[in-house]
């Protein structure tokens, strides 16, 4: 495994986490056995397996003696100089699942949203997420903080990344009832799906059920060779990410079928358009048909 300074420490975190595993599993090595050695809680390693925390710089030279691997010591230890690297999320005193987010999307080539009522992050204006982190009682720093956060992330559509939003037609209707802002949003999805590198389709109610109907996900595809695609599922009281070979096909799955019922990019930004008329003027939003 060849590490450049090309990809960024939150991908190389997770490539170092679910090398250990797959390094202790082979090994036959019991987590209890590799706390031992380390002198330290099986929790702590189920977190170095899992991304959660990085370890240190001997731990790395123990553990490839441990699980029989010294030769390829050089190599886990410049791949945990790549992980222990600053991104520019670190700046931003976000959550640890979060981080993780932002340091693998950073990386990844191509990210594909389904979402039921809420624009994405990569889609958002600043005064819609403002309007979302108040609405969610953040406080007003911490709300600030966030929308730098998601316009942030947004660099990465300058650079070339490719985002697919596949969404239901009920996002739309919630964005118009937020009046101005909801507006400003909406012409900005639009102005969106100009960029090459940018598809937005819609699932519109007449499709009836679909299989989104449990929530918003999102796929996170990386350059060939160094990452499968990790899947981030959105939950009310719990997210988390995941890179498990079923579940993430379930989830492509899911998203292939919801493309599949949705509109072409021309009738989306057509009915986006419609929703947008039946708003009225600017300042206010027409109720009256």
């Amino acid at each position: 495994m060849a590490v450049t300074d090309e990809i960024g420490p939150g991908l190389r975190k997770w490539q170092l986490a679910t090398t250990l595993a797959q390094l202790r599993t082979s090994a036959g090595v019991d987590v209890g056995l590799v706390a031992a050695r380390l002198g330290c809680s099986r929790a702590r390693v189920n977190h170095l397996e899992t991304g959660r925390n990085l370890p240190h710089k001997t731990d790395i030279i123990v553990l490839a003696e441990m699980y029989g691997v010294p030769d390829r010591e050089d190599e886990l230890i410049a791949l945990w100089e790549a992980a222990s690297a600053k991104g520019w999320w670190d700046s931003f005193r976000l959550p640890r699942e979060t981080q993780k987010l932002i340091g693998l999307e950073n990386d990844a080539i191509r990210i594909r949203c389904w979402t039921l009522e809420v624009v994405p992050g990569l889609g958002q204006t600043e005064d819609y997420a403002r309007h979302l982190l108040v609405a969610r009682h953040h406080p007003p720093e911490g709300a600030e903080r966030g929308v730098r956060v998601r316009m942030e992330r947004q660099r990465n559509l300058d650079r070339g990344q490719i985002l697919t939003m596949v969404f239901s037609e009920a996002m739309l209707h919630r964005t118009a009832a937020m009046g101005d802002v909801g507006r400003g949003q909406l012409i900005h999805l639009i102005k969106m799906a100009d960029r090459v590198n940018v598809q937005l389709r819609v699932v519109p109610f007449n499709m009836g059920a679909h299989w989104g109907m449990s929530g918003g996900f999102t796929l996170m595809d990386f350059p060939p060779d160094l990452l499968p695609t990790v899947a981030y599922r959105q939950g009310a009281a719990q997210s988390d990410l995941t890179d498990d070979t079923s579940s993430v096909a379930l989830l492509e799955a899911m998203y292939a079928m919801n493309l599949e019922s949705s509109l072409d990019q021309p009738s989306t930004v057509e009915l986006i358009e419609g929703v947008l008329q039946g708003m009225g003027p600017a300042g206010s939003i027409d109720s009256e048909e």
